[in-house]
């Protein structure tokens, strides 16, 4: 029941119940009781008054970003002027369309200090932004790289300076996490 009671589609369902019923004044209470694998109840009914209705009902349908610190993207189209345009690619076998938020490395584009060629990819973190759909399956709304680490194809890799500033905070953040998890 626990497992359940976190399961993205019946929390969605069960938002969207009762969420209708907050619409209707005639209902006053819910009366739930669990059944059996026969379908007879297994514990007595529980109410729930109409007062706590508003408690069951999702605020809003956004998951926390899934963060990817080393995804590789192949890159399709990058962003080759100043602009709000997005870069495309090739994520996880999907062609995906992405914001650089990564400044540096968009400058350095810009300058032409970057070059591209068929087979150029980016190691990047990669946001995933997600929300949950009106049945409960998990929608991607938006891909955003926040730092470029390195640029690579055939030919050659560059590590960005970026990239090696956040490496070194990596580890030191998983440095301080080994003391705490040893007891220090």
């Amino acid at each position: 029941v626990e497992i359940l009671k976190r399961d993205p589609k019946i929390v969605v369902r069960r938002s969207n119940f009762y969420k209708n019923l907050l619409g209707h004044s005639a209902v006053e209470s819910i009366g739930v009781s669990p059944l059996d694998v026969d379908m007879n109840p297994s514990s007595p009914e529980v109410h729930i008054p109409g007062s706590r209705f508003h408690e069951f009902v999702l605020t809003s349908h956004s998951l926390k970003p899934l963060v990817v610190e080393n995804a590789h993207i192949e890159v399709v189209s990058p962003v080759l002027r100043g602009g709000r345009y997005k870069w495309k690619g090739i994520y996880d076998d999907q062609i995906i369309g992405f914001t650089m938020q990564d400044e540096e490395f968009q400058d350095q584009v810009l300058r032409e200090e970057v070059t591209f060629q068929h087979g150029t990819f980016l190691e990047c973190v990669l946001n995933i932004s997600r929300k949950l759909d009106e049945v409960g399956e998990i929608e991607v709304t938006g891909y955003v790289v926040t730092t470029v680490i390195r640029k690579f194809d055939d030919r050659q890799s560059i590590e960005t300076p970026q990239g090696r500033s956040y490496k070194h905070a990596r580890k030191l953040r998983s440095a301080q996490t080994d003391l705490f998890d040893n007891g220090g």
